[in-house]
């Protein structure tokens, strides 16, 4: 039998071997999106943030395992009684999940605002300078697939100052505990609250960074935006309380205050105010809802016309 179709004609035949499974569109994009806003940082940029990992990652593994071997270093060394004494005495009663609120909650923020600001914006503005959405959405890739993979990316930055040392004091504590059944008991439950502050933390900042990335094509303007969308919700929540009076509806419009009020409830197990609580979730929840429709109202598989 002859072949006559045009693709045998073209030297083109069936595969017969294994296929291998593809690797979804999202995961693609957010890989490729990290790989290509940090490659093209500058080399100050990127030392700068270097710096700030090796010391911070410095300061949890060395303060976790001198925190748990302390009673014996200060039989070691005489010098270090004191201060060992001083310290049993305060954290007697200072959980794990306290400990690590300590050494994860204010660095995560501060962290998760530079890099947003300097990295985050280029995710979308980038692709919108190349006109390289028209690439993307002539594929197979819906506008899910892509905003979900630049969600990723920025899951990728904010997992390396909650995951990542939330990881390593937990290895180091149980590598140097004397207790490990104890430690475990007060450690098992950790992976689910730093989880669910990384989830938080990623998509309250997600939304807002894709947001203004997404409305221009220049990083540093996005970048901007994002400073000044901040500056004024502190300000307008500060000036509303003042004038209108207190109200937790108002305070939570201050998103940054609220990520880190929520964070602490998910670290202490504990909600002093559950009223105040509750308005914080919601203007949050109302803040990532807005930017997430905005997000796909602006992303639009259509060629620009220059």
């Amino acid at each position: 039998m002859t072949r006559q179709s045009e693709i045998y004609s073209l030297g083109y035949e069936k595969w017969e071997g294994e296929r291998g499974r593809a690797l979804p569109p999202w995961f693609l994009i957010g890989r490729a999106g990290l790989r290509n806003i940090v490659s093209s940082s500058g080399c100050f940029a990127r030392t700068i943030f270097i710096i700030f990992f090796v010391i911070y990652y410095a300061l949890v593994i060395v303060g976790t395992a001198a925190r748990f071997q302390l009673e014996q270093l200060s039989e070691r060394w005489q010098w270090l009684r004191g201060f060992a004494e001083v310290y049993n005495q305060v954290s007697a009663d200072v959980s794990e999940s306290t400990q690590h609120m300590g050494n994860v909650l204010i660095p995560s923020l501060i962290f998760s605002i530079l890099a947003m600001v300097f990295y985050g914006a280029q995710l979308i503005s980038k692709d919108k300078r190349a006109n390289a959405l028209q690439v993307y959405f002539s594929k197979s890739v819906s506008r899910f697939d892509y905003v979900l993979g630049k969600f990723l990316s920025v899951g990728a930055m904010t997992a390396t100052v909650t995951l990542v040392p939330s990881v390593m004091i937990l290895i180091v504590g149980f590598m140097f505990t004397t207790d490990h059944l104890a430690f475990f008991a007060e450690s098992w439950y950790i992976p689910v609250l730093t989880g669910s502050y990384w989830l938080l933390l990623t998509i309250s900042f997600g939304s807002v960074t894709l947001f203004f990335s997404s409305c221009f094509n220049k990083g540093y303007m996005a970048g901007v935006g994002i400073i000044g969308f901040q500056l004024f919700c502190t300000v307008f929540s500060l000036l509303a309380s003042a004038i209108l009076g207190s109200s937790y509806m108002l305070d939570g419009i201050n998103w940054v205050k609220g990520l880190f009020q929520l964070g602490m409830a998910i670290y202490s197990l504990e909600v002093e105010n559950w009223a105040a609580m509750f308005w914080r979730f919601i203007d949050l929840a109302a803040l990532s809802g807005v930017a997430g429709y905005l997000i796909f109202r602006n992303i639009r598989p259509v060629e620009v016309v220059k």
